[in-house]
């Protein structure tokens, strides 16, 4: 309330470390809100247990509360910032599957630390607790994905799955709805820095193992798509203008879960604004089916082509934005544009006039009175020729004369002499159009045609 008196403009940010539907007050109501945007921990750490489990149940059950929640609700959307993750996860929704609390959150510190055979992640603990077992994880983005010890191994394959991984942890934070947020450095996957340990000043917080300064010579290398840095910027970048182009991603859209009947795949379906989204991951390093079975047309963003969405196969660790567009069928139902026909119309009789003239020719024929518009600014003859014409009315005649009549020719043919009145040529739309009446014979029509060129062409000389 002080905030609202004092500078209405402020947005309040809370930082809620709960599961949603403890989250939810925290928002207040859409008439009297509290905070304005929440940072979306939650799904945050849901997301890095997935990653480690292999297994969705958890990211669609929260996933689906967050999705009913009012649109006015913003979330702030990550996959790590400055601080610590937290495994402040659901477990009265886990324990259903047999996960004790305690022996989960060892698992995860374990998994993202290396100490487990089957895990690449590279991280340490924060304020490790061994009696209650509540230690809390630190690491950038590519080294929990396995970034950095694929290359201290330097196994190529091991990179290509991890980068894979930590290209579609990023398509899954942009099909969010809310605001996307990058720590720095994930764009080009940076690694953890180690330093902090040779610093007596910050050795005994283990935050700032991803805090470290940005390392500006690989900046430099995010245009070199042979490097990690630039194969990760340039993925990410390529999401960022997807998701800036189609309203699907609006957080207005309507969001739900899409069953895929396979633990290892999740799916969200998004509709906005005739646009369909249908977003698939596997979180699995294995190929996987999603086995959904979607009756229209999709098509595949990031590849641009056709891809049917009913039984949707995904190698490991990668992910579909495949989009159906409602609109689609009513542009295919439209008439070819009438400017095509008039193309063909006009080459006909100026076969040597240059491709640009007869572009302005058609354009002249569709809307005549833009053309004198852009006549008078090209050349003043030409403004001086259509007063000349205005003052004898015959303006609505001349659509009628012009289809019919074709002593337009016989102009081209007298300005072709004189190559001072040659910008005319783009005038001849409105030059046919100038016609006083059917009536007139031709001869006479083609007298007054070489007065008045006469009559430009001092006119011109005069002003020069």
């Amino acid at each position: 309330m002080a905030a609202e008196v004092v500078c209405p403009g402020t947005l309040l940010l809370g930082e809620v470390v709960m599961e949603p539907s403890k989250v939810v007050p925290y928002f207040g109501s859409v008439e009297k809100p509290e905070c304005h945007m929440l940072y979306n921990v939650t799904t945050m750490a849901s997301t890095w247990h997935t990653v480690a489990t292999r297994d969705v149940r958890l990211l669609k059950h929260q996933l689906g509360t967050v999705f009913a929640l009012p649109k006015q609700y913003t979330f702030l959307n990550y996959l790590r910032c400055h601080d610590d993750i937290g495994w402040g996860l659901d477990y009265d929704f886990l324990g259903q599957f047999g996960t004790n609390e305690v022996q989960h959150k060892k698992f995860l510190n374990d998994y993202f630390t290396g100490k487990l055979w089957e895990s690449n992640g590279r991280g340490e603990l924060y304020n490790d607790d061994p009696t209650l077992g509540d230690a809390r994880l630190c690491g950038t983005t590519a080294s929990l994905c396995g970034v950095e010890a694929a290359v201290y191994e330097k196994n190529d394959w091991k990179l290509n799955m991890s980068l894979e991984l930590d290209e579609m942890l990023h398509a899954f934070l942009f099909t969010q709805s809310g605001i996307p947020v990058l720590y720095s450095g994930d764009e080009i996957g940076q690694l953890n820095d180690y330093s902090y340990h040779d610093d007596p000043l910050k050795w005994d917080d283990s935050r700032y193992l991803h805090r470290g300064d940005l390392n500006w010579d690989h900046v430099a290398m995010r245009n070199d798509m042979n490097t990690r840095q630039g194969r990760l910027f340039h993925a990410l970048r390529k999401l960022e203008k997807i998701r800036a182009s189609h309203p699907v991603f609006e957080s207005d859209a309507d969001a739900w879960i899409v069953e895929t009947y396979n633990d290892h795949v999740l799916g969200i379906g998004r509709y906005y604004d005739n646009e369909k989204l249908i977003a698939l991951f596997n979180f699995s390093e294995d190929e996987q089916v999603a086995w959904i079975n979607e009756d229209e047309d999709y098509i595949d963003l990031m590849t641009g082509l056709q891809r049917d969405a009913k039984g949707v196969n995904l190698a490991g660790h990668s992910f579909a934005w495949l989009l159906h567009s409602y609109r689609e069928k009513e542009y295919n139902t439209e008439a070819p544009t009438p400017v095509e026909k008039k193309t063909e119309a006009v080459d006909k009789p100026s076969t040597n006039a240059k491709p640009e003239k007869k572009k302005a020719e058609v354009k002249a024929e569709a809307k005549p009175a833009e053309k004198k518009a852009e006549v008078k600014a090209e050349a003043k003859p030409a403004e001086k020729k259509t007063e000349v014409k205005s003052e004898a009315k015959p303006a609505e005649k001349k659509t009628e004369v012009k289809a019919e009549a074709k002593p337009a020719e016989k102009k081209t043919e007298v300005k072709a002499e004189a190559k001072p009145v040659e910008k005319k040529a783009a005038v001849k739309p409105a030059a046919k159009k100038a016609q006083p009446a059917k009536k007139t014979t031709r001869k006479p029509a083609a007298k007054k045609t070489r007065k008045t060129t006469k009559k430009a062409t001092t006119k011109k000389a005069t002003t020069k």
